[in-house]
C-alpha cells in the first residue's frame, strides 16, 4: 500500500545493484565499521565498480583507493580522475564510487572523507568535485552527509541540443546508459526501433565541492563557490 508522503518517482540503481548482488551472494550486513583505507591497484578497482556501481565504468581514472575489512576483502572503492575541462593541478573529481552490499550501512559516508583526505595527500589535490544523477535516483546523500557544498546542477545535454550532445538510452529496466555503453552491449538502434530501448533527454546532475586543504586556505578556496541548499526527495 503506497503511503501519504509523496514517493520518488526514480529508484536508486545503485541499491537496486547491491540488492541483486545481495540476493545472488547473501551475507550478514558488517554491524561495525572496521575497514582500513588505502591504495589499490586499478584492476582490482574496476573488477569492484563493474560488480557494484550500476554505470559499470570507470570513467577516466587516475588514482583508486578502498576500504579493506580485516579478512582483506574491498567493503568499498572511490575512483577520482580528471575531466579535459579542469586545467587544474589541484582539482580532482570523484568519478565512482561503490560500496559492497554487505558493507556497514554508513560505508559510504565514513569512506569518502577519508579517502578524499588520503587522495589530497598522495597528490596535492584540493578541491573535488562529485556529481550526483537524478536519472539514477541520485541526490547526493552521501555527500550531504559528508557535508560537501552543494552547488546546484551540471547545464543539462539534450540528443537534439548542441553538435556535441550525447546520445542516451532508457533500457526496459528503466536505467539510463550513455552511448558508449549502449553500443558495447551489442545494442543497435534495431533495438531502440523495436521498442526494447527508448533515447532520452538526461536530467542535469547535481553538482558537490569538497575542500582539502589547511582551514585559512579552505575559507578562501570555499569563497569560489556559492553554496545552495540540498536539494531533497519527493
Amino acid at each position: 500500500m503506497l503511503s501519504r508522503r509523496k514517493q520518488n518517482p526514480t529508484p536508486c540503481y545503485q541499491k537496486i545493484k547491491r540488492d541483486e548482488e545481495a540476493q545472488a551472494n547473501p551475507r550478514p550486513q558488517d554491524t561495525v565499521i572496521d575497514y582500513r583505507v588505502e591504495t589499490i591497484e586499478p584492476k582490482e578497482a574496476t573488477d569492484f565498480i563493474k560488480r557494484y556501481e550500476y554505470l559499470g565504468t570507470v570513467g577516466r581514472s587516475w588514482a583508486h583507493y578502498g576500504a579493506r575489512n580485516p579478512q582483506g576483502e574491498l567493503a568499498a572503492v572511490a575512483i577520482f580522475g580528471t575531466p579535459s575541462k579542469f586545467a587544474d593541478d589541484d582539482i580532482i573529481v570523484l568519478e565512482r564510487g561503490a560500496c559492497a552490499s554487505w558493507a556497514h550501512c554508513h560505508a559510504a559516508s565514513w569512506f569518502i572523507p577519508r579517502a578524499v583526505k588520503v587522495a589530497a595527500a598522495d597528490h596535492g589535490w584540493k578541491i573535488f568535485f562529485a556529481y550526483a544523477d537524478p536519472s539514477a535516483g541520485e541526490i547526493g546523500t552521501v555527500y550531504q552527509a559528508s557535508n560537501w557544498i552543494y552547488t546546484g546542477q551540471t547545464p543539462g545535454r539534450t540528443i537534439n541540443g548542441a553538435p556535441r550532445a550525447r546520445d542516451y538510452f532508457r533500457g526496459p529496466d528503466g536505467r539510463v546508459i550513455e552511448s558508449n555503453a549502449f553500443y558495447k552491449r551489442g545494442l543497435t538502434i534495431d533495438d531502440v526501433k523495436l521498442g526494447e530501448w527508448r533515447r532520452v533527454r538526461k536530467p542535469a546532475k547535481h553538482k558537490y565541492v569538497w575542500i582539502e586543504a589547511p582551514k585559512k586556505e579552505r575559507r578562501a578556496l570555499a569563497a569560489r563557490f556559492t553554496a545552495l541548499p540540498y536539494p531533497k526527495r519527493g
